[in-house]
């Protein structure tokens, strides 16, 4: 009877370290696949937000902010898993030269327990970049008398 309990002990804290260790492992994934989310939806967020119309009579750069939120609110929500609930603030957006500070906040929608109080904070400041030259032909890749330098 004494070795059956040793073995039965020993199932019960080896299915107990499981469940933590999957749990943990949950836990660092879905911070990572939150962090890559926010990068990605707020770089394409920033360029569709971007004022075709100014850029070509001024060959400058600006984004519109309520386009921002607009298309960073549809794309998020697009991705978004349905087993957490997020929080997103928007810190700061200038629209020129674009630049955005987003706040991501997650946490899991149902709780087990006292330890699934668990909210991530993903934080990004975001320039949007591009590269251009004076058109000096008249190709059909110039736009406001610039055209895009390659990589």
């Amino acid at each position: 009877m004494k070795e059956a309990m040793w073995g039965v002990g020993i199932i019960m804290l080896g299915m107990t370290s499981l469940i933590v260790v999957n749990y943990i492992g949950n836990l660092g994934t879905n911070n990572e696949l939150d962090y890559y989310a926010l990068r990605e939806v707020t770089e394409a967020a920033m360029i569709d937000a971007v004022d075709l119309e100014y850029f070509r009579v001024t060959g400058r750069l600006r984004i519109s902010s309520n386009r921002f939120v607009d298309n960073f609110s549809k794309r998020l929500t697009m991705i978004a898993g349905a087993n957490r609930r997020y929080e997103i603030q928007f810190v700061d957006i200038v629209e020129e030269p674009p630049k955005v500070s987003v706040r991501l906040l997650s946490e899991a929608s149902q709780r087990i327990g006292v330890i699934d109080n668990v909210v991530f904070n993903n934080d990004i400041d975001a320039l949007l970049l591009l590269r251009l030259a004076p058109c000096l032909d008249d190709s059909g890749e110039c736009v406001g008398g610039y055209k895009r330098i390659p990589e």
